[in-house]
């Protein structure tokens, strides 16, 4: 008579799978995920010190509810020649470069992408040469999440920029400073100041500026309310 052979026991749905049991670095790997995930859900990354860039994507959650609020598009208003408020980056410096302006010059400072935070991108294109009024200076176009909302004309020729300036009947204060709101469209100078005895004595910079103020107020309003979050920030001006 033979003894009968004895069948292992089956598994119990708890024990860990074999694979657990065998690959001792493995299960490190899972559990940091773990808590890196863990970490992000209950915002307890500014604490740890934890940049985001060393986070997997799939790790990050969902964007911040406020996303679509700091990336809307509008209608924009005329800039200064053939630019408008809300064109994009890309846009503008085609607009440029057919114009014949292919030595601009681009710069970016943006943030990690974090759920804690909506996007936050600052562009700056430049132009050295740039010619507006028949006066040749400098152009600065600045972007803020990839929507034009501001250029600066700095002329070489203050006086004769200041001449062709007039004609657009900026209202000036006690100081010399103009300034015009039309709509969501700023235009503001600080030409007739720099051109004036005590401009020159104090090195004024000369420049005409246009805003969107609806873009101003969404910057401002994210630096109110995000900029306080520890972020890493990518590039620089």
């Amino acid at each position: 008579m033979t003894e009968a052979t004895e069948k292992p026991e089956p598994p119990h749905w708890l024990d860990p799978p074999l694979w657990w049991k065998r690959y001792k670095p493995l299960r490190w790997i899972i559990v940091g995920l773990a808590v890196i995930w863990l970490a992000h859900a209950f915002d307890l990354l500014r604490f740890l010190k934890l940049s985001d860039r060393a986070v997997p994507s799939f790790l990050k959650g969902d964007p911040h509810p406020d996303t679509a609020l700091y990336t809307r598009m509008a209608v924009g208003v005329p800039i200064m020649d053939a630019f408008r408020s809300y064109e994009d980056m890309a846009t503008v410096t085609k607009s440029l470069t057919s114009a014949g302006y292919d030595n601009w010059t681009a710069q970016s400072r943006r943030a990690e992408d974090s759920p804690r935070y909506p996007p936050y991108a600052l562009d700056t294109v430049q132009v050295s040469e740039y010619t507006h009024l028949e006066n040749k200076g400098a152009l600065t176009l600045r972007f803020f999440n990839n929507r034009l909302l501001q250029a600066e004309f700095v002329p070489n020729d203050a006086e004769a920029y200041a001449r062709r300036v007039r004609k657009l009947g900026l209202p000036r204060d006690a100081n010399a400073r103009a300034e015009k709101t039309d709509g969501n469209l700023r235009i503001a100078s600080t030409l007739e100041l720099a051109i004036s005895p005590v401009g020159r004595q104090l090195r004024s910079e000369p420049f005409v500026l246009w805003q969107d103020l609806r873009l101003i107020r969404e910057r401002d309003d994210w630096d109110q309310k995000f900029g306080a979050i520890p972020k890493a920030m990518i590039g620089g001006e």
